[in-house]
């Protein structure tokens, strides 16, 4: 690291701070040999200084800051954290600053033969790290641990600008170092589902009788602010001009409803490097995406199944770095008229008029001022890949021009990740200068209708069929669209079936549209060996939407994964010599699961609406919702109507 003027004051009446000396020399004494003296020694003792030192200088130089605010009058940013990680970096960033901007007024009084040297700016960045991860493990052959969790921490920070100056041109060179420290803002888990075997069966080959299951989690407290142990994102400028950009996300806890089984997150850092150029697309374009797979795809992966990947998402926070035609760009304002703040948009069905079928439409419309630069305006909308995008008045670009427009979406897309909130930014650019104003919209595809790319079944199954409610305890089964008239569909109480080693060994789901209400609710039992009251008290359960659509995918699942952990392969008599009761159940694993032999059902099995549920195994699949949390899968029901479509 090259040497680094931390800021000499050089008004009348103060001190000139040096950064490690924190010492006073008035400024009206100073000669411009002095000055460069003292940028001399200020070289000589930040050479080869770190990130590390840089911060013990700013430290000692704002305490010096203090001393002279007390004799001066000012008010010099606090060297005492601040209460929130944004607060905090803010107050960094306004040290770091005020120091670059006092430095860069005195560069000017350098001789020419003076040495290179180095200046800081902090600009403001913020942004997160998506962990897409788990934990998979095998015991002889028989799976042991599975679990996916996805873990969501942001993250402020600053971006440390290093400008280097040359006294013989009297400029800045472009190039430039970097260096960025972060915060963790909020960590959140959206996502968490798995299981791990807590009890084995006596005899050969040995199968799970008991499962804890994963519901939940906990952040390490050493991950909170102000422990300060949690920097997220780091950067630094390497030797041969790249820029290392480590990513590290917290560490979760995973506790089992056991209320003894723990697992913890073992998915947590990446690291890339970029040249020079790659990572200044960040002033460019205002954000960077990085994508890195960090599981390991050999042998047993207790702590990171393979597959498992971490995205950096980094972007920045606040004005790029200012130059001569920034500070001289008129007074511009600029204000989004259409779309409204959180406004909802929703594809149009199969049913509708054929010139509007099947698309969704986003009327654009923004004021600025001056209003001669309203055909200047640019508009950035959603991507929607599998979706035809075009405008009118018709343009070509991907960033289409005009006060007013529409954007016009033609056939659903084919992800999920296509609906929910969105961003809409209308800008102008003045020379170097962005004026940004934006919207957040919420997109939504019609949950009944069958207007999605492959047209087979209803919105909701398509759609639904693609998100982490699919994946029952993390795994993948393949799901198929059973319908009213398929099978067992047409029973009035049946959602769903799995049928044994027919059916292509898949779940089927029947047609919530047309077996439930508006809101898919779905009554059950609330049942748990491990919950005295719910063997004792009748009690129930409601789910709706997508909720209703997990807790059958995993009713069914309990039902599939039964069928080969104990009866595949098997013949008829040999399943009838096993389980003599034929409660679904294996005979000899009866006890250790808690139920009795030769009882058809155990629990409840006098109860009017209960005792024909088909015995205990089906019991098992009912008590797969006992853990389930309501709400899980929120984020990805984006159908109307939904858990995120609020009737009127």
């Amino acid at each position: 690291m090259k040497a680094i003027l931390r800021g000499l004051a050089a008004t009348a009446g103060r001190c000139a701070l040096l950064a490690l000396g924190v010492g006073c020399v008035a400024a009206h004494a100073q000669s411009a040999a002095q000055l460069q003296e003292q940028l001399r020694q200020l070289q000589q003792q930040m050479e080869g200084a770190g990130l590390q030192q840089y911060r013990d200088a700013m430290r000692q130089l704002d305490e010096a800051n203090r001393a002279a605010g007390a004799v001066t009058g000012t008010r010099p940013a606090s060297i005492q954290p601040a209460a929130t990680p944004d607060a905090e970096m803010a107050r960094r960033r306004e040290i770091i600053n005020n120091q670059y901007r006092q430095a860069r007024a005195m560069l000017g009084s350098l001789p020419a033969g003076a040495d290179r040297p180095q200046i800081v700016e902090a600009v403001a960045v913020e942004g997160q790290v998506v962990v897409e991860g788990g934990a998979r493990e095998q015991f002889y052959n028989q799976l042991k641990t599975d679990l996916q969790y996805t873990v969501r921490e942001a993250f402020v920070g600053n971006l440390m600008v290093l400008h280097s100056y040359d006294p013989r041109s009297g400029r800045f060179l472009e190039q430039k170092d970097y260096e960025l420290e972060s915060l963790s803002t909020e960590i959140r888990v959206p996502t968490v589902m798995g299981k791990q075997c807590t009890r084995w069966s006596s005899g050969s080959p040995q199968v799970c009788t008991r499962w804890a299951n994963f519901f939940s989690h906990e952040v390490d407290e050493g991950e909170r602010y102000p422990a300060f142990s949690a920097e997220v994102v780091n950067a630094s400028t390497l030797d041969e001009g790249r820029i290392e950009i480590e990513a590290s996300a917290a560490r979760i806890d995973f506790p089992g409803n056991d209320h003894v089984t723990r697992l913890t997150s073992g998915c947590t850092d990446a690291r890339w490097a970029l040249s020079r150029v790659e990572f200044e697309t960040l002033f460019e374009r205002g954000e960077i995406v990085l994508r890195q797979e960090i599981g390991r795809s050999e042998g047993p992966a207790p702590g990171c199944r393979a597959g498992s990947t971490l995205t950096l998402y980094l972007r920045l926070a606040g004005k790029a770095p200012p130059t001569a035609v920034c500070e001289q760009a008129p007074d511009v304002r600029i204000q989004i008229v259409k779309p409204e703040q959180q406004s909802r948009h929703v594809f149009s069905d199969e049913y509708a008029l054929p010139e509007h079928s099947n698309r969704l439409a986003l009327d654009l419309e923004a004021r600025v001022e001056p209003a001669r630069l309203a055909d200047s305006i640019e508009w950035i909308v959603p991507e929607m890949p599998g979706s035809t995008r075009s405008t009118v008045p018709a343009s070509a670009s991907l960033t289409p021009r005009g006060a007013r427009l529409q954007v016009i979406y033609q056939g659903l897309p084919e992800d999920y990740k296509a609906f929910g909130p969105k961003t809409v930014t209308a800008r102008v650019q003045v020379g170097a200068c962005s004026v940004e104003d934006s919207r957040e919209v919420k997109l939504f595809y019609p949950r009944d209708a069958m207007n999605n790319p492959e047209g087979k079944y209803r919105n909701w199954f398509y759609y639904w069929r693609q998100t982490p409610a699919a994946l029952p305890m993390g795994q993948n089964v393949r799901l198929e669209f059973g319908g009213t008239a398929f099978d067992l569909c047409a029973g009035e109480h049946v959602m769903a079936i799995y049928k044994p080693d027919h059916l292509y060994k898949a779940i089927h789901i029947c047609d919530f549209t047309a077996k439930l209400d508006r809101q898919f609710a779905l009554t059950v039992p609330r049942v748990s060996r491990g919950d005295r009251s719910t063997l004792e008290t009748y009690q129930l359960f409601t789910f709706t939407h997508i909720d209703t659509f997990a807790v059958i995918v995993l009713h069914e699942f309990a039902h599939f994964n039964h069928h080969h952990t104990w009866w595949s392969g098997k013949s008829d008599e040999q399943r009838a010599r096993e389980d003599v009761d034929g409660d679904g159940v294996p005979d000899r694993l009866e006890h250790e699961m808690g139920f009795v032999v030769p009882k058809f059902q155990t629990f409840w099995g006098d109860h009017e609406d209960f005792r024909n549920i088909n015995g205990d195994e089906e019991f098992l699949a009912y008590e797969t919702a006992y853990d389930y949390p309501v709400g899980k899968f929120d984020e990805y029901d984006w159908g109307k109507p939904g858990k995120n479509w609020m009737d009127d």
